[in-house]
C-alpha cells in the first residue's frame, strides 16, 4: 500500500483497485473520503492507521456502494467519528428493508448477508443544493455528479484538490466492471 502527498494536507492511500484520499486535520487526526470495502480495504487501511497513529475524525461519503461505505461502520463504532452522505444515498441504504426495494428481486436474506452491513445512519446528510459542507470545521466543495449512482457527489479539499469517487473511472476499471453505471 503506498500513501501519497498530494497537496498541503491532502493525501491518498493505493488500496490496489481503490485510491482512498484523506485530509490530514493535524499530525494525529484525519477525514476519509469513503471508507473503502470492508472485506478488501480494511485490514489494509486500519494497519496504517495504527502505524501512523490517525484518529478517524470523519468520513466523507461519494455515495452509498459497498466498495465506498463498506467499512463505514466499523470506523463509526471505533473512531465515534462522524459521517456525511448524499441524501438521496441514504434512501437507499438508510435500513435493510430499503436495501431489500433496492435489490429486489434478490432474495432478501441474499440482501442481508451481503450487503447488511453497509446499513448506517449518517450523522450529516448531502442535500442536492448543497455546494459547501462544513465538515469537522473545515470546509468542503460539493461537486454533485449523478450518474454512478442517483445522488453520486465528489468534493474539492480546502488544498483545491478534486476528489470524485466513481464518477470518472480508469480504463483499467473500465474493463473489469460489469456494470459500471449501476
Amino acid at each position: 500500500m503506498k500513501n501519497k502527498h498530494i497537496k498541503g494536507n491532502t493525501y491518498v492511500l493505493d488500496l490496489g483497485m481503490m485510491l482512498l484520499p484523506y485530509y490530514k486535520l493535524d499530525d494525529q487526526k484525519i477525514i476519509l473520503l469513503d471508507a473503502g470495502l470492508k472485506e478488501r480495504h480494511l485490514e489494509k487501511l486500519e494497519r496504517f492507521l495504527t502505524e501512523n497513529q490517525y484518529h478517524v475524525e470523519g468520513i466523507l461519503c461519494t455515495h452509498g456502494h459497498a466498495d465506498h461505505i463498506g467499512s463505514v461502520n466499523y470506523f463509526k463504532e471505533k473512531y465515534r467519528c462522524q459521517v456525511a452522505l448524499p441524501e438521496e444515498e441514504y434512501f437507499v441504504i438508510g435500513s435493510l428493508e430499503q436495501l431489500e426495494l433496492f435489490f429486489s428481486p434478490t432474495p432478501r436474506d441474499q440482501v442481508y448477508s451481503q450487503y447488511g452491513h453497509i446499513v448506517f445512519k449518517p450523522d450529516v446528510l448531502i442535500k442536492k443544493n448543497d455546494v459547501n459542507i462544513n465538515f469537522c470545521g473545515v470546509d468542503f466543495s460539493v461537486i454533485h455528479t449523478p450518474g454512478h449512482s442517483i445522488h453520486h457527489v465528489g468534493f474539492i479539499t480546502p488544498d483545491g484538490v478534486s476528489y470524485l469517487g466513481d464518477a470518472l473511472l480508469s480504463p483499467e476499471v473500465m474493463a473489469q466492471a460489469k456494470l459500471p453505471y449501476s
